[in-house]
């Protein structure tokens, strides 16, 4: 993918709602890098009017842009979404 293809995917999720947006700010004003980002915690981040269904479809919506996986939490795990090329 290229700088533009990845402009245009960026700005269709975050036009797709306030869960959206609110999550990419937070993933744009990040002072760390991290290899992932869980659900549980964007759901803290996104307040207590986002219910987890709008985090996952954000995240369902990085994964088929290319950006990462969203790995389904499995025997204690959690829920996350795991970066490309981190």
């Amino acid at each position: 993918m290229n700088y533009l293809e990845a402009v245009r995917n960026v700005t269709m999720i975050a036009s797709s709602g306030e869960a959206a947006t609110t999550i990419l700010k937070h993933l744009a004003n990040r002072k760390r890098s991290r290899k992932a980002e869980t659900v549980r915690r964007l759901m803290q981040i996104c307040g207590k009017g986002t219910n987890r269904a709008a985090v996952v479809r954000v995240l369902r919506q990085l994964e088929s842009s290319g950006f990462g996986k969203l790995v389904v939490g499995r025997r204690g795990y959690e829920s996350r979404f795991e970066w490309a090329g981190v």
